[in-house]
């Protein structure tokens, strides 16, 4: 990794490698482009049905930090009427504080998450319980130790001081990760989009027209004019399983706002639940946000939606460029996915 770069570095098709993720007993790890890199703990089959979640969160981003990189512990979906946590490894109490009332979740970073962590990877089981002493939740830490130890190797920490597994005296090593930066277009929300009659004659000559059963959604967005013509994002119904729906992503232009053409809508890295056609991108449970001028697909697993995937796109006036993207391959009831690809966002006029 360049340390002191001046010039950002553009996403492209090119230079887009999702990070990965690994799995140790009932732990998940994994880091995106940039080095922040997330440990979730999983929901042990005796506990299958709760949902509260414990995520480490240790990141390069922004350069180094006195720290050799920030850390912080959050625990979320705690149930409690009382104001204080105490945290239980093995029997030994190893923090205690106040709880986050608006959102009942808990919060450790800097130095003393740093030590819970070392406690975590050294533990076999975790409570958290609240100031009356009440279980709230529970962690098996099988495998937490490996975890750890993936993520002090990916953060160039393993054998400096600043390490939660393998410690050293050697000081850690400098990372400072140049985050891809898309420059995308600001649309105007009033551009012109396909009329009602002429999107429903469009949609009836995709190779989505065979798939489609039932109450079906096709959606046009408008995603400006660009040397006089008109192009819009058009999302076709394109049938559905159990809990993901299908959508068909197709560019269309017009030179008068009457008459419309379609085509493949082009993306940097086509989608991955790409499948129905080989020349059509393909998204699952598709929406676009106009506020954030984002395109989102969220592909889950199961029903449950505690694993899958999600992307998010930006238009750049050409293409449909991915942003972000996030994975959650275990189907162990976790509510907080990984991060594999992070962009910043320059929108232009």
């Amino acid at each position: 990794m360049l340390t002191g770069a001046i010039l950002p570095i553009l996403a492209s098709a090119a230079n887009i490698q999702l990070g990965e993720t690994r799995e140790y007993g009932d732990w998940i790890a994994g880091c995106d482009n940039a080095l922040s890199c997330e440990a979730v703990a999983l929901m042990p089959q005796e506990n299958f049905g709760h949902f509260e979640s414990l995520t480490l969160q240790r990141s390069r981003v922004g350069g180094p930090a006195i720290d050799g990189a920030p850390l912080s512990i959050k625990l979320n979906g705690l149930k409690t009427d009382t104001d204080r946590y105490r945290i239980v490894i093995d029997g030994f109490v190893m923090d205690t504080g106040a709880i986050n009332q608006e959102n009942h979740a808990i919060e450790v970073t800097s130095r003393d998450a740093v030590r819970l962590a070392r406690g975590i990877a050294a533990g076999k089981k975790m409570q958290v319980q609240d100031g009356d002493g009440r279980l709230m939740a529970s962690f098996s830490l099988k495998g937490s130790a490996a975890t750890l130890r993936y993520m002090d190797d990916k953060l160039g920490l393993t054998g400096s001081r600043d390490a939660i597994v393998m410690r050293g005296r050697k000081n850690a090593r400098v990372f400072v990760p140049d985050v891809p930066v898309i420059s995308a277009k600001r649309i105007n929300e009033n551009g012109r989009i396909p009329e009602t009659g002429e999107l429903v004659a469009l949609t009836e000559e995709t190779h989505c027209a065979q798939n489609r059963y039932g109450v079906t959604e096709d959606r046009a967005y408008a995603l400006g004019e660009y040397s006089g013509i008109d192009k819009a994002l058009i999302l076709v119904s394109c049938g559905s399983g159990a809990y993901n729906f299908r959508s068909a992503a197709y560019l269309a232009t017009s030179k008068d706002g009457a008459t419309w053409q379609l085509s493949s809508a082009p993306f940097d890295v086509k989608p991955r639940a790409s499948g129905i056609s080989s020349n059509i991108p393909t998204l699952l449970n598709a929406d676009w946000d106009p506020s954030r001028q984002t395109l989102a697909s969220f592909a889950k697993t199961r029903g449950l939606g505690d694993c899958g995937d999600t992307a998010a796109y930006v238009w750049d006036g050409e293409m449909f460029r991915l942003s972000g993207a996030a994975s959650m391959p275990a189907c162990r009831g976790s509510q907080d996915w990984i991060t594999v690809w992070r962009t910043k966002v320059d929108f232009t006029s």
